[in-house]
């Protein structure tokens, strides 16, 4: 599989500066695998699959007027102003004329110098809210590019002139409106199905990763009651053993009543203080350090947004 290239200089410094810069997004990689290909994605990014499906919509999207390249990243910008300075870059470093679509966790930003500020912005929103309402970043990538296509011709008079009725014009008056409606109305109702389905999908996701760290909870319970159940198990063993079964007995409670998101993300987070109970546990009992208490995951993933135009507040 493709992937951005990182060069041994970047990796010397990498080690140098710690874990800051493991995260740094490069332009001259990106630009190097452009040049053969259409899409280019840092380790981690894509599956092969989400990759074979990007690569198909981005070969039928290259054309005469100028090329449409796709980078995906695996985390975050923090080395440019935005997601759109970063395109840029990009777009700069390849040269002629053309379009690059960055994709990270939590943005999606166009460059292009092909559209207009505005068609850049409608184009951007287009692929957020695609991949929002569930769409894959192949079917994302391909709502922007529908945003930035030009309109279907005009009307075009009749050749033969003369009388008769006005059948453009009822089309006109009546078919088209009573059309745009049915568009609208059909619209709304995808969109209505589309939220359902990503909202059962998520909550089923987020149950499926509470059973897992429950599980693994309630095994650790089993395996460490006989061990800490002893006269020469060290106090401080006992108690975070005591406090790991009772934060999981809270936890099994929430769980049994929770109806929401909030609902189910509060007991997620006692599961996960219950875990590292267990983990403190098991360290202290082979007298090694307690390890350091970690950070809930979050259990919903933040939408992605558009990139904010050049001049607004960003965070929109």
């Amino acid at each position: 599989m493709r992937r951005l290239r990182i060069a041994l200089v970047a990796i010397v410094a990498w080690a140098a500066l710690g874990p800051a810069a493991a995260s740094a997004q490069q332009v001259d990689p990106a630009v190097d695998d452009l040049r053969d290909n259409d899409v280019t994605f840092e380790e981690g990014a894509l599956s092969s699959s989400e990759l074979d499906d990007l690569d198909a919509v981005a070969a039928q999207l290259q054309s005469h007027d100028g090329y449409f390249k796709v980078v995906v990243l695996a985390q975050p910008i923090e080395d440019f102003n935005s997601g759109r300075d970063f395109a840029d870059r990009v777009r700069e470093g390849l040269g002629g004329q053309g379009r690059v679509l960055v994709w990270t966790p939590n943005e999606v930003a166009l460059s292009s110098n092909l559209d207009t500020a505005e068609e850049i912005d409608n184009a951007e929103q287009a692929a957020a809210d695609r991949v929002n309402s569930g769409g894959s970043l192949a079917a994302a990538t391909s709502a922007a590019a529908e945003a930035l296509g030009s309109d279907a011709g005009g009307v075009t008079a009749d050749p033969r002139g003369g009388g008769g009725f006005p059948w453009l014009l009822l089309l006109f008056v009546v078919g088209i409106p009573l059309a745009l409606l049915w568009v609208v109305w059909r619209s709304a109702r995808q969109q209505r199905a589309r939220a359902d389905a990503l909202s059962a999908e998520e909550i089923g996701a987020a149950e499926t990763k509470v059973r897992g760290a429950v599980d693994k909870v309630a095994n650790d319970l089993l395996e460490l009651a006989d061990r800490t159940d002893v006269p020469d198990a060290p106090a401080e063993a006992r108690a975070a053993f005591s406090q790991g079964a009772q934060l999981f007995t809270d936890a099994q409670k929430l769980l049994e009543d929770a109806d929401t998101r909030p609902e189910l993300e509060a007991a997620y987070g006692q599961v996960v203080k219950a875990s590292w109970q267990m983990d403190t546990t098991r360290a202290l009992l082979a007298g090694q350090p307690a390890p350091p208490e970690p950070e809930s995951e979050p259990l919903f993933p933040e939408p992605v947004v558009a990139a904010a135009p050049a001049g607004a507040p960003a965070g929109g």
